[in-house]
């Protein structure tokens, strides 16, 4: 008998069979579902929403019209498939559901679906959703496949695709006969209500505040802006530093500073290359103001591939003048402070320059020497002095070479790190000479993080810290 010969021509409804339908179901809101991540000033998340597109494929069952057939064919032929995608940056659950028309009149035992690799299974068989009581044949909603879930969008994004195969079984009664037949499939998802949020990336700056109550080498420095340096003759305080044409030079970090010291809202941390660009002048021009010093210009060039780096962004520089015989804390204050030589600039706005002089005085090893060292005229830190010079052999900033800092006298000479250990100035008519080296520094973006800050060895000279930028 052919069954298909004796079904009524009806131009009946299936979902399934309509090209690229596009449906958007949104979800509540984030903040419903999960916790604030702490590590984060703020938290840009949109509803979760589903796309879905409903696709015909082209086997024997999908014509157009669904006809009796064997169930090992049928499971084998191409089928509708739903592709189903997460727009959002929340995690969405699903239901796939098949329900019959208004106007079907086959009964549900006949009709065999399909999903995926699932078991073949009447309709009759399945799970009627809530809403659904009635018994007769049309509007009867069944649950094909519940609690599906597709992740958000972005790093966590995620495309799930099914395929849906319907026929009507082959040994179906004569009672089918000229029974109109009317199906849909339908997706319907809502925000997962066991949703976790997933931790938010730390930046490198919170990564390093957090390390506050766990090291001794990276302690608080006392200042009223309470950053956090680096201490002792060799720290685990190196970092690969990817330049503008994407190579790298190993750096090492200074410390995480405030708003004081670089003029952003977030904390920063600050970097200083591991070795001298060599011997250069601060100024060849012979004037020593930092917003028109030819090394200024040279480092903020091109030649060094340093501006260019995705790591870093403009800070404000502080261009204070402070007297050599002062403490530490004396210097730092004066630093930040408005006292320079006549008609100089007070500070700088640019992406690279040099490490403060009070960098490297905080730099002192955090133990029991640190608070005689800090007591003591951070000029009078020499090798020649028995007492003192405990001080600059604690320092990993102490280098056999002479390197300019960033600030001056208050009479115009530039302040170097001295071979011999104390902070010295330098008299800016000799500086044309360059007979000082260059150690560029920088701050990073407030949003760069630490790729590798959970292994053990991480910040190692063998294994320098890992950055990349947060998205």
């Amino acid at each position: 008998m052919n069954y298909k010969s004796m079904i009524k021509k009806q131009s009946f409804i299936i979902a399934l069979s309509i090209i690229l339908m596009t449906l958007v179901l949104i979800g509540a809101s984030y903040a419903l579902f999960g916790s604030l991540n702490k590590s984060r000033t703020e938290q840009v998340v949109t509803s979760g929403s589903l796309i879905v597109d409903y696709t015909q494929g082209t086997g024997t069952t999908l014509t157009g019209e669904i006809i009796p057939e064997e169930d090992e064919t049928a499971a084998a032929s191409t089928g509708y498939e739903i592709k189903v995608t997460n727009t959002g940056t929340l995690p969405m659950k699903y239901d796939i559901l098949i329900y019959t028309g208004e106007e079907n009149e086959l009964p549900h035992e006949n009709i065999k679906v399909k999903l995926d690799d699932d078991e073949i299974k009447a309709l009759s068989t399945l799970t009627k959703t809530s809403e659904t009581s009635s018994e007769t044949l049309n509007n009867i909603k069944y649950i094909l496949k519940g609690d599906l879930t597709v992740s958000a969008s972005g790093d966590y994004g995620d495309v799930k695709t099914h395929v849906v195969r319907v026929w009507i079984d082959k040994t179906s009664q004569e009672s089918i006969v000229d029974s109109k037949f009317q199906l849909k499939v339908k997706v319907e998802g809502v925000v997962a209500d066991d949703y976790v949020a997933p931790e938010a990336p730390k930046t490198f700056a919170t990564y390093l505040r957090g390390l506050e109550e766990s090291t001794t080498v990276l302690p608080d420095d006392g200042t009223v802006d309470h950053n956090m340096r680096y201490t002792g003759t060799n720290p685990a305080n190196y970092v690969k530093f990817k330049l503008s044409d994407g190579t790298y030079e190993t750096w090492r970090v200074i410390g995480v500073f405030n708003s004081n010291s670089h003029g952003s809202s977030s904390d920063r941390v600050k970097i200083i290359r591991t070795e001298t660009i060599g011997n250069t002048a601060y100024d060849s021009n012979n004037v020593n103001d930092w917003s028109t010093a030819s090394l200024q210009t040279k480092l903020n060039g091109t030649t060094y591939k340093y501006v260019g780096s995705e790591y870093i962004d403009d800070a404000t520089w502080k261009l204070g003048g402070s007297e050599a015989s002062v403490l530490v804390s004396e210097l730092y204050t004066n630093e930040r402070g408005t006292t320079v030589h006549e008609g100089w600039s007070t500070e700088w706005t640019g992406k690279v320059a040099l490490a403060h002089p009070s960098d490297f005085g905080y730099s002192i090893e955090n133990g029991s020497n640190r608070s005689y060292c800090l007591s003591q005229d951070i000029s009078s830190w020499s090798s020649s002095d028995v007492n003192n010079g405990e001080c600059l052999n604690s320092s990993w900033m102490f280098s056999n070479g002479n390197y300019w800092t960033l600030n001056t006298e208050s009479s115009g000479n530039v302040f170097i790190i001295y071979v011999g250990g104390a902070l010295y100035q330098s008299n800016y008519y000799d500086n044309i000479d360059g007979i000082d080296g260059a150690r560029p520094s920088v701050y990073l973006k407030s949003d760069v993080v630490c790729d590798n800050c959970d292994e053990a060895d991480a910040g190692t000279e063998t294994n320098p810290f890992e950055l990349s930028v947060s998205e």
